[in-house]
């Protein structure tokens, strides 16, 4: 394994998968999830409240019709009834899309974590080069090398789902490594071909 792919995974074992730092990341998550739910349970609330209105209303013309308060042969009266109706179904819909089951947040404890921090940072620094680029592929969708630094680009929630699943989802799709290129010839030899982290 070259020196670059040493350095990457030194890095994310050492930096990134540590206890600590992992829990920073995951529970950011976990409160976006569960502000996501808040703000689908609000939305639903108010498309069913405007639902429930439109049907309110419609209701109250039918019975102003039946006791004779309004002419039921007025045109503005069918432009009424027709724009409350589709109101009423189209809140409806959109409160039937908005129903579909919601992602279930996981419950995440300090002992998940600490023994996640531990398998993953043990699985990227030992054991064959390939099956550690597996895992390296797993949480990692690109890195992008400078002469000054490397900046290393992953999900979050590609995390999260190691973290809960049974056992490790390997990623088929290869992490790229992206050069970054000066203006100066030759500024910057070391860094002329685009490059993919490859077994071996």
């Amino acid at each position: 394994m070259d020196l670059l792919d040493t350095l990457v995974m030194e890095h994310l074992a050492t930096r990134l998968l540590t206890k600590d730092r992992l829990g920073v990341i995951l529970e950011a998550l976990l409160a976006h999830y569960a502000a996501n739910q808040n703000r689908d349970a609000a939305r639903q609330e108010s498309l069913r409240n405007a639902s429930r209105e439109a049907g309110q209303k419609l209701q109250r013309i039918y019975a102003a019709i039946e006791n004779g308060i309004v002419d039921p042969a007025d045109p503005m009266l069918r432009e009424r009834l027709d724009a409350l109706k589709a109101q009423r179904d189209e809140a409806s819909r959109l409160c039937a899309m908005a129903e579909a089951p919601a992602m279930v947040v996981p419950v995440i404890t300090d002992e998940m974590i600490e023994r996640f921090s531990h398998d993953l940072r043990a699985k990227l620094t030992d054991g064959p080069v390939a099956m550690r680029k597996e895992y390296l592929r797993a949480i990692v969708d690109r890195i992008e090398v400078d002469d000054s630094e490397i900046r290393i680009f992953g999900r979050k929630d590609r995390l999260m789902n190691q973290l809960v699943s049974d056992r490790p989802k390997l990623n088929p799709k290869v992490p790229s490594f992206g050069r970054e290129w000066r203006p100066v010839r030759d500024s910057n030899p070391c860094c002329r071909r685009e490059r993919a982290i490859s077994g071996g």
